[in-house]
């Protein structure tokens, strides 16, 4: 058929795609480690021929690897108990940025993103770019991992995924984290949250004992100077303190009249 069409010349006519006006909306960036991360699945299969499917969930402000789950299949039960367990040591996020897999789409998991509060985000169908981050991690995890290896066992699977993942985190330099390795870059977050919780209650009076002595030491001195009774060691004048010098004034006033 193919041959008759090429000797007569003729052609099959093919209709133009139909596109949808859909606006494009902007994701917002991720700035906090716990912002936004990003899930989806990986295939490969083991020496015996049998299919296995990799997990994968980075987080989209810190490029860290936060889970590689593997198992010959992953419905969204199994998805859910993966991410149980990251959020039980890593915290909660504030989005998920994925596909429109079987396995988001599911009443399962949307049942257990509304109870918990977490934003599903789905990207729109056949826009991977959408969700850069996470196929950038993919592209590396199949070109690093999955091709370099020869699995003889889930075993064996999930012992050299779990080896290059922690290497992906702990050892190789990202140029998103300024250069530093992604578990660095995510530690910084950690000391500026510190910092600013520290400043915070000492704003509020949460400071520590020795920062209290130090102000209390100084009050001390300066109502020593001007005259005024000392300050109590909680760096406050008590009601005591103050009801004797409010008398010791009047006293000294009555005497000098």
């Amino acid at each position: 058929m193919e041959r008759l069409y090429r000797l007569e010349g003729l052609a099959v006519r093919r209709r133009g795609r139909q596109r949808l006006a859909v606006p494009r909306v902007p994701r917002p960036a991720a700035e906090v480690p716990n912002d936004t991360w990003g899930i989806d699945f990986v295939r490969d299969q083991l020496a015996s021929g049998c299919r296995i499917r990799c997990g994968t969930l980075v987080g989209a402000c810190t490029r860290e690897s936060l889970m590689i789950t593997v198992h010959h299949s992953l419905p969204s039960v199994a998805v859910i108990a993966a991410l149980d367990a990251v959020i039980a040591t890593r915290g909660q996020p504030v989005r998920l940025s994925l596909d429109n897999g079987s396995e988001f789409r599911s009443r399962a998991f949307d049942a257990w993103a509304a109870d918990r509060g977490i934003t599903v985000a789905f990207i729109q169908p056949g826009k991977p770019i959408q969700n850069a981050h996470i196929e950038s991690y993919n592209g590396r995890f199949r070109d690093e991992c999955l091709d370099q290896h020869y699995f003889l066992s889930l075993a064996d699977a999930c012992f050299h995924i779990e080896r290059w993942r922690r290497a992906y985190n702990d050892e190789r330099p990202n140029e998103a984290c300024h250069p530093l390795t992604p578990s660095e870059y995510a530690r910084t977050f950690q000391t500026s949250h510190q910092v600013r919780r520290s400043t915070q209650q000492w704003r509020m009076g949460g400071g520590t004992l020795k920062d209290r002595s130090v102000w209390a030491g100084r009050g001390q001195g300066d109502a020593a100077r001007a005259g005024r009774p000392p300050l109590a060691p909680g760096g406050t004048v008590t009601r005591a303190r103050r009801a004797r010098s409010r008398t010791t004034e009047r006293s000294a006033r009555t005497t000098g009249r």
